[in-house]
């Protein structure tokens, strides 16, 4: 076989001897395999160099004795830095097969160790053997094909020079996305130089892609259609083959890429070609279909399993109400970029399709520049947006899922502007959520992923809860007046570490500031702050309910059951005006509270002030909602966008 001319025999023995120890943390049910050998490396490699930029992340201490059992059980009771030095020494570069140019390579990125899907998965593929492999996002997959897949086609290369034979390329690699094909382009071609990869996907001039597959190359990554356009152009042949991967499986072997599948890996025809499948999510599905492309019990790699978090622990997942329709989601969402990121952080929004892209990307409510990127924008100007967004050059950008998997750039917040739904069942849909959530928190950087929804989203986002096993805080929407108090928060923490000798140029119009105030520092400094954040008048209210400002959601807690709107319009009447409870212009959007004893409502702001503000304190049923209480679900419309009349329909 092309593993023993290669490697030589003493390789392979070497590798089943280091397949025999330890490896906990795969899920093999017959024959148990290491990640790494036993032996310890010299000394472990530095912490901070184990971080990569663009492919892998640092694990949890649990994570990582899951991706390198020690022999003796009782080590794993040890201190979560034993377990770091551990993993490092477990993954260390001189453990594995590699070759020195590929060592060089990742060193020259800072990269010391291997991370734990890298290292458990190496000797697998390495050895040909077809395998599944599953690890949270943001831990390294890309590599962990990548680094074995380079050191075969070294070695089979070393045995045949005449090797890559025009249009037929030695390894291809199959993503779902133009953007994702990219990335995993430049992950090859940053660690094998000496290896020659092409990228193809649709969108791209066909010609220049034809061109170089006629020079031969040794990896082809691209998207299925585009390989598809290629092979009946007889530009590419894949009977050369060794190693095929599928980079986020459970995309690529859904309805929509499964007939492509089917076509491409059939042209793949060499006897001992070797089928690898990662992902970050593999529904049951997916493990009983892949192996109609494998040969026979494919080795599983599973760094999750069924019992933990399906999403990374290093998010925050945070889910805020914002009823009504994208154009009124726009302000909550903007508000919640202020809330939860700096001036500087990096946001991805995702909506659902195109059309909701480009609406939010042209809302006024939206004070940040925003760029958006989904399949119906031109290929050149997809590459000139991410490459502008990855560099810094804007803050946001709103995507469809075309930006949901394996892209790794650091993003500070996502913000999921629903929750995401299968197409055809309009069920939730549990790995999409994993995935976008996946976005942030890559690399032991820490993230928030923050989910909106609506009052029948509800029980959609408890059902993505359920499944990823991750606790969601459920929180109220930031209010204009909470805006303002982050943001003289932040002013005053930037102005207390101003250095004096910038302070002394400000003393004298210190001075005439204070004289202004009347000698009121406080005040003086008020003025100041609120000047910094833009702040020259009071922001309006804005309601829980609608997000429609100036007006206050107050909540109604009645002792007696509340089978009807009604019941709570009759005790509204008797606190207010006569005529205020009619039509939708002073109270609006009535909803009945889950525990049947009360209702939340919309009050015009003015109409507060005038006439409720000062009975608060007399009208003990009724308060100003600080944060949503659960509700029942409307039975048919909005069920309250109506007036008095006794209806509230």
């Amino acid at each position: 076989s092309d593993r023993a001319t290669c490697h030589g025999m003493k390789v392979e023995k070497k590798a089943a001897k280091t397949s025999r120890e330890g490896g906990a943390s795969l899920t093999i049910k017959k024959k148990k395999k290491t990640d790494v050998p036993a032996k310890a490396a010299p000394a472990a490699a530095p912490k901070k160099k184990l971080k990569r930029a663009a492919d892998a992340s640092e694990s949890k201490p649990k994570k990582q004795k899951r991706a390198a059992e020690p022999a003796a059980p009782s080590d794993l009771s040890d201190t979560a830095e034993t377990a770091d030095t551990a993993a490092a020494d477990a993954g260390c570069l001189t453990n594995f097969r590699l070759s020195e140019a590929t060592v060089a390579a990742l060193e020259a990125r800072g990269i010391q160790a291997l991370f734990p899907i890298q290292s458990a998965t190496f000797d697998l593929i390495f050895g040909g053997d077809d395998l599944i492999g599953r690890a949270h996002t943001g831990c390294g997959k890309t590599l962990a094909f990548a680094l074995p897949t380079i050191e075969r086609l070294l070695g089979l290369k070393k045995v045949d020079r005449s090797l890559p034979k025009p249009c037929r390329p030695l390894a291809l690699v199959l993503a779902p996305t133009r953007e994702l094909a990219q990335q995993v382009g430049r992950e090859f071609a940053a660690v094998a130089p000496t290896l020659t990869c092409c990228c193809v996907y649709g969108g791209a001039p066909i010609g220049a892609q034809c061109s170089e597959l006629r020079r031969g190359v040794d990896v082809l990554i691209g998207t299925p259609g585009r390989v598809k356009d290629l092979m009946g152009r007889s530009a590419l042949e894949l009977c050369d083959v060794l190693c095929a991967t599928l980079d986020e499986a459970d995309q690529m072997l859904d309805m929509g890429f499964a007939d492509d599948m089917a076509e491409i890996l059939a042209t793949c025809t060499r006897e001992d070609r070797q089928t690898c499948l990662f992902s970050a999510t593999l529904p049951p599905w997916v493990v009983k279909e892949a192996p109609k492309y494998m040969r026979p019990s494919p080795r599983v790699v599973d760094l999750v399993g069924d019992k933990e978090k399906k999403a990374s622990s290093d998010v925050r997942h945070l889910a805020i109400p914002s009823p009504g329709p994208m154009s009124a989601r726009s302000s909550t969402i903007n508000d919640v970029i202020s809330m939860y990121t700096t001036s500087s952080g990096r946001v991805i929004v995702f909506c659902q399709t195109k059309a909701e892209c480009d609406d939010l990307t042209n809302s006024d409510a939206l004070k940040l520049e925003a760029k958006c990127l989904h399949g119906d924008i031109p290929q050149a100007v997809r590459e000139k947006t991410m490459a502008a967004f990855r560099s810094g050059k804007f803050r946001v950008l709103i995507a469809t899922d075309v930006a949901a998997r394996g892209l790794d750039m650091i993003v500070d917040l996502v913000l999921q502007a629903k929750p995401p739904m299968r197409q055809r069942s309009l069920r939730p849909d549990e790995e999409t959520y994993v995935h976008r959530s996946g976005r942030t928190g890559r690399a032991g950087r820490k993230g928030i992923c923050v989910t909106l929804y609506g009052p029948r989203d509800r029980e959609a986002v408890e059902q993505i809860e359920r499944f990823t096993k991750n606790r969601f805080e459920w929180l109220s929407p930031p209010n204009p007046k909470s805006l303002v108090q982050t943001a003289a928060e932040t002013a005053s923490g930037d102005a207390a570490a101003v250095p004096a000798a910038a302070c002394a140029l400000f003393h004298a119009a210190a001075a005439s500031l204070l004289e202004a105030k009347a000698g009121d520092a406080v005040e003086a400094v008020a003025a100041a702050l609120a000047l910094a954040t833009s702040t020259t008048e009071v922001p309006p209210s804005r309601s829980l309910l609608t997000n429609i400002d100036g007006y206050l959601t107050l909540h109604a807690t009645m002792r007696s059951p509340v089978n009807s709107p009604s019941f709570v319009w009759g005790a509204l009447r008797k606190v207010l005006p006569a005529g205020a409870t009619d039509g939708t212009e002073n109270v609006r959007s009535l909803r009945l509270t889950a525990d049947g004893h009360g209702a939340v409502f919309d009050v015009k702001e003015a109409l507060f002030a005038a006439e409720l503000e000062a009975k608060m304190g007399e009208i003990e049923w009724l308060s100003v909602c600080d944060e949503m209480p659960p509700l029942q679900a409307p039975p048919y419309g909005d069920g309250g966008k109506g007036g008095g009349k006794g209806g509230g329909k």
